[in-house]
């Protein structure tokens, strides 16, 4: 699906009209192929791994966390990259945005983290050797809430493919999974660690108003209640009470400059500190 998807993306992008015939469509992923240095050989290296999401984990191997912090990173020069998208572009700009290699070494990393989660071994620490602090996470919940970022905050992915919100459901559940397990011991953890909560809850919250439900839904009605209640909870606990210094924790992980739907963005986060509950 993130490989499908992906590539139409691709297309659609750098085609003012999306092409039917089939041969267009090939001519204009070998030019890709061609241009992008290294993009082949990446996007091949990625399908290399496809069979982990498939394999039983060997006996000793558990799910553990991985380390965010370089997915985090790329997210985060993917968006500063793909901002060119919302001005009048120069003669290649899209073009130039695909070829550069950003958006496939975040293919990539989707891949290289799902590898990491499963070969942690109970009782040894993965993070041991690291010459950074890592910026933990599980895996699923974090590419949960990067695809609805990439699909509602930089309107880089085609969630309309389930126009039944099958999809997004499944990826706040995701999300509500994780976010619940961990408030147990958000108050223990540093800034960024409680920024990548916040940032994994906003973008669940935003969901809601880039792709409304409707009020008879009563699931998404309830995810989009708890979504509320946990920017709540964060703004509570962290004493951030304005949206200027909510959007300056959203840079600190992955957040665009100029965003499309900022009033939606300022409507979700005044109507979560403002509604009663946590």
């Amino acid at each position: 699906m993130i490989f499908v998807n992906g590539l139409s993306t691709r297309i659609t992008d750098v085609t003012p009209v999306n092409p039917q015939d089939s041969t267009a469509i090939y001519s204009m992923i070998r030019k890709g192929h061609r241009e992008e240095h290294s993009g082949l050989e990446n996007r091949l290296k990625a399908l290399m791994m496809m069979p982990y999401f498939f394999s039983v984990p060997q006996p000793g191997v558990s799910l553990g966390l991985i380390d965010a912090r370089e997915f985090v990173e790329t997210l985060s020069d993917f968006t500063k990259k793909s901002e060119a998208r919302l001005f009048p572009p120069e003669d290649g700009k899209l073009n130039d945005f695909w070829i550069e290699g950003t958006a496939t070494a975040l293919f990539l990393l989707l891949f290289e983290t799902h590898m990491a989660s499963i070969i942690a071994t109970k009782g040894r620490s993965s993070f041991d050797s690291y010459e950074r602090p890592p910026l933990k996470s599980a895996w699923s919940p974090l590419v949960a809430g990067a695809s609805l970022y990439m699909g509602c905050i930089l309107a880089l992915w085609d969630l309309d493919a389930a126009r039944d919100h099958n999809l997004q459901r499944y990826l706040v559940r995701l999300i509500r999974e994780d976010v619940c397990k961990t408030m147990t011991w958000f108050c223990e953890w540093n800034e960024q660690h409680q920024q990548l909560w916040f940032w994994k809850v906003f973008v669940a919250a935003m969901s809601f108003a880039v792709r409304p439900t409707a009020d008879d839904d009563d699931d998404l009605v309830l995810l989009r209640k708890e979504m509320n209640e946990y920017i709540k909870y964060w703004s509570n606990v962290t004493g951030m009470t304005t949206w200027t210094e909510a959007r300056a924790a959203l840079e600190n992980i992955s957040w665009p400059k100029y965003l499309y739907a900022e009033d939606e963005a300022r409507g979700v986060w005044i109507g979560a500190i403002q509604q009663d509950g946590i």
